[in-house]
């Protein structure tokens, strides 16, 4: 099975500092970006600055075939052994909407683990510049996907804390919702902009790298995708504690696609905001606290 669980191998754990944001290819533009965004955090959102943070290096139990040193992390904001969110990324570079959750959670007393995004430049293999440079097939696809699986399941078997939950954002609410299905120890989510029907989001997104893996895997069957297609893995008996957060004008994951994965779950709670796969971030002061809501109900 594609989706069978794998452990991790944990290399270390230590305390660090909250790692400064990848806004600005420009070292000075990047720091003053950096200081704008955490005061913004704290003052406007209420993030606290002195959360503990714990850095957790480890080898993936399944090896992403384009993962230049085989290693990963993970980071553990601590705030309590009641309840925790583990956190999947979107993938790319720019602001990363995980580490505020996370920060916001902990904040709110649910501790959060944040994880790498997946086919991130510095772990490229030798050579390659950009996740467009590679060659996919559909097995390396499967492989990808089953890494970002086992990944999270993997720091639900190293979590201290009693009930677990997940959240993702765009390809990292895909990985998530896979997860939620199939993972029964995860008794809450939140899916931020993701979607379902593969063949149908690679087909007719516009995103590069969606775009690319079509031009090299062409018009997939249902068939081809279904040991990993989202929508075959929900479980519509735990929607009672699935919040899906969608932008009703995302072109990045087109309707068809939001509403299959919808569907599949049993039209759990949807939390539409009229925005774009982007422009959303501009609702984070009002997300976050709808997100924190959705927890505070479902896991403490």
């Amino acid at each position: 099975m594609p989706l069978d669980h794998e452990p991790l191998e944990i290399i270390s754990i230590k305390e660090t500092e909250v790692r400064p944001q990848r806004i600005s290819k420009n070292a000075s533009w990047n720091h003053a970006m950096n200081l704008l965004a955490h005061a913004a955090e704290k003052y406007l959102i209420g993030i606290d600055g002195s959360i503990k943070v714990e850095e957790i290096t480890y080898k993936p139990g399944v090896r992403n075939p384009f993962s230049r040193n085989h290693e990963s992390k993970a980071w553990h904001y601590v705030a309590s052994n009641d309840a925790a969110v583990i956190v999947l990324p979107q993938r790319g570079s720019g602001y990363n909407f995980a580490q505020p959750v996370c920060r916001y959670l902990a904040s709110n007393g649910i501790s959060a683990y944040e994880l790498e995004a997946p086919l991130r430049k510095d772990n490229l293999p030798e050579g390659i510049e950009s996740v467009l440079n590679i060659e996919y097939d559909l097995l390396s696809l499967k492989e990808f996907f089953r890494n970002a699986v086992t990944d999270a399941r993997g720091i639900a078997d190293i979590a201290t804390e009693e009930k677990i939950g997940i959240l993702g954002i765009s390809i990292g609410a895909i990985f998530s919702s896979v997860v939620y299905g199939i993972d029964d120890r995860f008794t809450s989510a939140c899916l931020v902009m993701g979607g379902g029907n593969l063949p149908y989001l690679l087909k007719h997104s516009p995103r590069k790298l969606v775009r690319h893996l079509y031009s090299c895997l062409g018009d997939l069957r249902e068939e081809d995708v279904s040991d990993i297609e989202p929508c075959n893995l929900a479980a519509p008996h735990k929607a009672g504690n699935l919040l899906i957060v969608s932008a009703a004008h995302d072109k990045s994951i087109p309707a068809h696609s939001r509403n299959a994965l919808w569907e599949a779950w049993g039209r759990p709670e949807q939390y539409l905001l009229g925005d774009g796969h982007f422009s959303i971030i501009r609702k984070v002061p009002k997300l976050l606290p709808k997100i924190l809501e959705h927890y505070e109900r479902t896991l403490k």
